[in-house]
């Protein structure tokens, strides 16, 4: 067996017999990113979540879970240009909600956008201001723009250690999809699932690589708390 992107979908709408495929894309990426998150930053509320999500599901439905995310790995592994597996299959199997107008960026406009807008030099200005550099989508559907800008800094030499991405969406869909996929590429990255308008937030999530680069951490700090003190005085 082929463990793929066509197994990915094919495996979503086998699920999604039962419950439909809009609700089983959601728990896998759901069940994934909250095993994901729950390693690095554990919440209770996440576990409860998971265990109500996947026993809903038949042990042989269940078995699914696993296989799906061994086939996005392999489809990471064999790929070295910035890729969007999970918001590929979410828009051919036509869950996109038009009716929010929810329409995701086509990814070579992203990376075309990536190289208008990134410049190395300014980029290696900006780490030796601040030690680091962060590229931010306030409504990041599936994170296009982020994998796009994240390529592109890796490709003008950018150190990985360096490059902090920071994603929000009020889709928790979203936001998992972003996060899971972050955490494939060995991103240092932070997923808010939250309202970017009313900055009401309801969970984060810190990919594995982020969570254990305490420099990258310590030097974030230091900025805030620069601008903190900048802000009182």
């Amino acid at each position: 067996m082929n463990y793929d992107k066509k197994f990915i979908s094919d495996s979503i709408k086998k699920i999604g017999n039962r419950y439909g495929v809009h609700e089983s894309f959601r728990d896998v990426v759901t069940c994934c990113a909250y095993s994901f998150a729950n390693s690095v930053d554990f919440r209770e509320d996440r576990e409860k979540e998971y265990l109500r999500i996947i026993n809903k599901y038949s042990d042989e439905e269940k078995e699914l879970f696993p296989k799906i995310l061994v086939a996005l790995v392999n489809e990471y592994e064999k790929s070295e240009e910035p890729i969007d597996i999970l918001g590929d299959i979410y828009e051919k199997l036509n869950l996109t909600k038009k009716g929010a107008a929810q329409f995701f960026t086509p990814l070579d406009l992203c990376k075309v956008m990536a190289k208008v807008t990134i410049d190395k030099k300014e980029s290696e200005n900006t780490i030796k201001d601040k030690g680091y550099i962060n590229v931010s989508d306030p409504a990041c559907g599936s994170g296009r723009n982020l994998y796009a800008a994240y390529s592109e800094l890796l490709n003008n030499g950018i150190d990985n250690n360096k490059i902090l991405l920071v994603g929000d969406d009020i889709d928790l869909t979203c936001c998992c999809m972003t996060y899971i996929q972050l955490s494939l590429m060995g991103a240092n990255a932070i997923v808010h699932h939250q309202d970017s308008l009313t900055m009401n937030r309801y969970d984060t999530f810190y990919t594995v690589s982020y969570a254990t680069n305490k420099e990258l951490q310590e030097k974030i700090s230091s900025k805030e708390k620069n601008i903190e003190e900048e802000i009182e005085v």
